[in-house]
């Protein structure tokens, strides 16, 4: 999610001529707004498996495993979109160089540790909390451990998740148009070996 935009230049050559699959290799191709698509694709399909085999599954049988598992999947899906896919959406300008990726991803490194951080020291900084005490929503490891959030806490979080989504959609956007428009050019004829000797 925070590779370059662009294809490279051997990547586009490979793109398949058939407009169809180059559609559906559009995830697995590098970019930043593909790889939130990728993210997004597999989620859906992993959640779909889940969701499937619950439902095909004898009764009760994931009863003692599938509340933590998928709300595990979920928490994990909603912290790495949010945490990397909302600040990448804004700097996409500063990935095209290995520089500007490096600080692109300093700063989401910086903003998660600010994340667990910052609740429990601000608690401790108004006198009603303890200095190891990161059991919030900020600390990725125990949200996704988890625990039993209230109803506002997964509102919130979910109205996160939903606009870094459409935050990313105009590089989601892009990054087909892309694809399709490397599947087009190979299916142009090369002007070069079509012009007749003179």
């Amino acid at each position: 999610m925070t590779e370059p935009e662009r294809l490279g230049r051997r990547t586009r050559h490979e793109v398949s001529k058939r407009g169809w699959l180059a559609f559906l290799s559009t995830p697995f191709l590098p970019g930043g707004g593909r790889g939130v698509l990728f993210v997004v694709v597999t989620s859906f399909l992993i959640g779909g498996s889940l969701g499937i085999a619950r439902a095909i599954g004898p009764s009760g049988a994931m009863t003692h495993l599938e509340a933590p598992v998928m709300g595990g999947l979920f928490c994990a899906f909603g912290y790495i979109v949010t945490a990397i896919a909302f600040p990448s959406a804004f700097l996409t300008q500063r990935t095209g160089e290995p520089r500007g990726r490096f600080v692109v991803r300093c700063i989401i490194f910086a903003a998660v540790l600010l994340a667990t951080i910052t609740p429990a020291l601000t608690a401790v900084v108004l006198g009603g909390g303890r200095v190891l005490d990161f059991n919030h929503i900020g600390n990725p490891f125990y949200f996704a451990y988890g625990p039993a959030f209230g109803g506002d806490v997964i509102f919130v979080f979910a109205a996160c998740v939903f606009v870094t989504l459409v935050a990313n959609i105009p590089r989601i956007t892009r990054g087909i148009e892309e694809v399709q428009e490397a599947s087009r050019a190979r299916r142009r004829p090369n002007t070069n070996n079509a012009q007749a000797p003179s």
